[in-house]
Order: C-alpha cells, then sequence, then structure tokens
C-alpha cells in the first residue's frame, strides 16, 4: 500500500517484541521488560524499566535498569539491578 503525502515513517522499538510484566504487592506494575520475541526470560536481552508510585497511584517514574534502556538484562533477575533515572 502506498504512503499517502502527508504520512511520515514511525518507528518504534517494541515493534516485533514480547512483553513481560511483574507486579508488586498492590497488583501494581512494577516491572516491565520487552526482549525479541521467542526470548527466554533468563536471556541477556530484555530492556526493563521500573515504575514506581505517588501516594495516590499515579505513576511517579519510569527507571530503567542499570540506567540504560538498552537490551541486556535478564527478567529473571530484575529485582537485583538498580534502578535509577537516566
Amino acid at each position: 500500500m502506498p504512503k499517502e503525502r502527508s504520512e511520515q515513517p514511525v518507528y518504534s522499538r517494541q515493534v516485533g517484541f514480547d512483553m513481560a510484566i511483574a507486579f508488586d504487592a498492590s497488583d501494581r506494575q512494577e516491572y516491565v521488560g520487552y526482549a525479541p520475541t521467542g526470548s527466554a526470560t533468563s536471556a541477556s536481552v530484555w530492556q526493563i524499566y521500573k515504575l514506581s508510585y505517588h501516594a495516590n497511584g499515579q505513576v511517579e517514574k519510569l527507571r530503567y535498569a542499570s540506567s540504560t534502556d538498552d537490551f541486556i538484562h535478564s527478567f529473571d533477575n530484575r529485582a537485583s539491578y538498580d534502578y535509577t533515572d537516566i
């Protein structure tokens, strides 16, 4: 299908990736990871971020594992990484 004149190409890092989610004790999303489709959660090919919440329940911050959005982490080891602002 040809592009319309006003259409722009769009790039998304998450297209064609699997997503894994781990929840906290309050059943809120705590860790979110993306990896190439079919990757084991133990493989070091995951991009992981951690969500923190305000007291009112709204998302306060999103922090990446080891301060990078690279696909170099294991989702199984998500709790062992440092999560700081980038």
